[in-house]
């Protein structure tokens, strides 16, 4: 993968339930390599998932792609309109996803990390960045394909929140 914007390439191979850590300096590439494995932003690099090429999937190939992988942001996403509920709601319509039970897992996930219900209802531009950050990470949480790509997720959050988060996704990796 040559990552785009910068100097640098990257190549690695995961297996299910494994978890990379990247790190470098502030502009090295970082983010522009997750919006690359998320083919955020276009589809030419030689990235494969279940030796397959985003290209392989029948018909709908980005649709499919961002079905198997999900991508959370750095910054919090307070600029959509409605809810987190809204939004995860329409996530579940999109991906034809039984609904119930993955609110029901949406909000048991949210309320481990310190979010109610009456936040998960209020307008996103209403939510602190931390509270914008879990939301939108149990939503992706919740609804996590194949492969999460997590971009600072807990970058607004205090210690105690963010150990929490990375129990859960310690357990998320357990499973596979």
């Amino acid at each position: 993968l040559t990552i785009p914007r910068s100097k640098y390439s990257a190549s690695f191979q995961l297996r299910k339930g494994q978890i990379l850590g990247v790190t470098g300096v502030s502009g090295v590439g970082k983010t522009s390599m997750l919006r690359a494995l998320s083919l955020l932003d276009g589809r030419d690099a030689p990235i494969t998932l279940h030796h397959q090429s985003p290209s392989t999937y029948n018909g709908g190939a980005i649709t499919k792609w961002r079905q198997m992988v999900t991508w959370v942001s750095q910054h919090a996403p307070r600029q959509l309109s409605g809810s987190p509920m809204d939004f995860h709601q329409q996530v579940l319509q999109f991906r034809r996803i039984t609904p119930q039970p993955a609110m029901d897992q949406f909000v048991s996930t949210a309320s481990q990390w310190g979010l109610d219900v009456s936040i998960l209802q209020r307008p996103w531009s209403t939510l602190s960045g931390g509270e914008a950050a879990r939301a939108s990470l149990a939503s992706a949480v919740t609804l996590a394909g194949d492969v999460m790509l997590l971009d600072e997720p807990t970058v607004s959050c205090d210690r105690h929140t963010e150990q929490l988060i990375e129990e859960t996704l310690q357990k998320l990796s357990l499973r596979g």
